[in-house]
């Protein structure tokens, strides 16, 4: 008896002994299936996902953004612009597909889906800030004249999170998160109160009053022509900058309208796009696969009466400083020639470049009419297209005079040119003038001016502007 109840037990230990077995052989035949089947597009996307983050990181870490970047979502895919705050190329484009990663033409990453459809969820890119992490650094410096000033920089920090998404959970592929800085121009202070900036606030004007009698300088920079896709070196024409010395009585009203740097358009069919105080607008046609043309840089201008620039009659203007042209794309195949908006000019606009034949650019504009396009631009308006045109066109620089739209997304619009009034003076050591990105000089008193191969989104007087304009007023004594 007792030997057979021993036996029953062996039986059912053995039995559970057993069954513990076959749970482990299940889960370790269920483990080499998995094994056999998906780590290999696993391990691929994860290395993907490391390279992806560090190429990507390398460049907007030694390039710091002046500005939060920029999320579009389109129906099969999404794109993040990013504004850099120095270089010859000044933005950057981060694609993102369901299968795939871009950073310009530098470099790309291929999802592997394997059997779970792993996928890039471009419907939900996020992207935050750390409000923690705001910082501000100064420096000493001074301008054209050597009065001392104080130039500060806002540093803001962001991460860019792009889901991962699958079938089923089991490949458990990291999210992408991307870390940046953004580094702009906060605030520019003199020691004795001196100098008066007015930096973009929107579509508003603004308004300068002086405190006392005296010499007062004015400087100015023109906005940036807007760019609708940034690889391949395509850019928008940089604005110029444009000073002069002026006597002004206290309690003299100076009205300022900063320029605002060109856009994209809203979206398909709709003239928009155009910077603050005369940039063109743009226009895509409506049965465009894209949207890849922008709106021409507002100017920056300084008057005596109220009024956008060109609703100011010339002899109440006393400063402008031209806006940029826009500019489209570049066609792959000649990007060595890329497709530029034309920089806003001194006494002449610059004209925008082309990277197809059969797309045609916007001419600059001159100190007494506007430049040739598809549709030429005006005394205080870079030229724009019109729905009738039914024509992918990027719009005009503004300025004195504006500059003209292109026609086809692989061309740039011309730049506006710039305006110094009669009036304004010189002193010895100082010649009133406008200064443009690699433009024709001029010596003449009125119309003198000066070539510059430098930009910055940083007003620095005699380099060009990237971004929105600036306006700065120094009492001299």
């Amino acid at each position: 008896m007792n030997k057979k109840g021993f036996t029953l037990i062996e039986l059912m230990v053995s039995i559970a002994l057993i069954s513990i077995v076959m749970i482990f052989l299940f889960q370790l035949l269920n483990d080499l299936n998995y094994n056999a089947n998906y780590p290999k597009y696993a391990r691929t996307n994860q290395v993907n996902r490391a390279e992806i983050i560090k190429n990507i990181q390398a460049e907007l870490l030694d390039n710091p953004i002046v500005r939060k970047p920029e999320l579009h979502v389109e129906s099969d895919y999404a794109y993040i612009i990013f504004d850099f705050a120095s270089g010859e190329l000044s933005r950057s484009k981060l694609t993102v597909k369901s299968d795939l990663i871009s950073f310009d033409d530098k470099f790309s990453f291929k999802m592997d889906s394997g059997n779970e459809g792993a996928s890039y969820d471009y419907n939900h890119i996020k992207i935050e800030m750390f409000p923690e992490t705001n910082s501000q650094k100064c420096q000493n410096s001074q301008n054209v004249l050597g009065t001392r000033i104080k130039k500060c920089m806002k540093y803001v920090y962001y991460i860019i999170k792009i889901p991962v998404s699958t079938y089923e959970e089991a490949t458990n592929i990291d999210d992408i998160e991307i870390f940046l800085i953004e580094k702009s121009p906060d605030s520019i202070n003199e020691e004795n109160d001196n100098i008066y900036n007015f930096n973009y606030i929107g579509e508003m004007e603004q308004v300068f009053t002086a405190p006392r009698n005296g010499k007062y300088l004015l400087e100015a920079w023109g906005a940036e022509g807007g760019v609708a896709n940034y690889i391949n070196n395509t850019s928008g024409g940089y604005g110029a900058y444009s000073t002069g010395i002026i006597n002004l009585n206290a309690g003299t009203n100076l009205y300022i309208n900063v320029g605002g740097i060109g856009k994209n358009p809203s979206e398909k069919g709709v003239l928009d796009g155009g910077g603050y105080n005369g940039g063109g607008d743009a226009y895509c046609r409506v049965d465009s696969s894209g949207c890849e043309v922008a709106g021409g840089g507002g100017a920056s201008s300084i008057a005596r009466t109220s009024g956008t620039l060109n609703s100011v009659s010339s002899g109440n203007l006393l400063l402008v400083a031209a806006g940029g042209g826009g500019a489209g794309t570049t066609k792959d195949a000649n990007k060595n020639n890329p497709t530029k908006g034309g920089s806003g000019g001194g006494v002449q606009g610059l004209n925008g470049t082309t990277s197809q034949s059969g797309n045609s650019i916007g001419y600059g504009a001159s100190q007494s009419a506007g430049g040739n396009g598809l549709n030429i631009g005006s005394y205080g308006l870079g030229g724009s297209p019109t729905v009738s045109n039914n024509v992918n066109s990027s719009g005009g620089g503004g300025g004195y005079y504006g500059g003209g739209s292109s026609s086809g997304i692989y061309a740039g619009a011309g730049g506006g040119s710039s305006y110094l009034n009669p009036s304004l003076t010189s002193e010895t050591n100082y010649l009133k003038h406008m200064t443009c990105y690699k433009c024709s000089t001029n010596n003449s008193d009125n119309t003198r001016t000066i070539s510059t191969s430098y930009s910055s989104n940083f007003p620095t007087s005699d380099v060009s502007k990237t971004g929105n304009g600036y306006v700065r007023i120094t009492y001299i004594g």
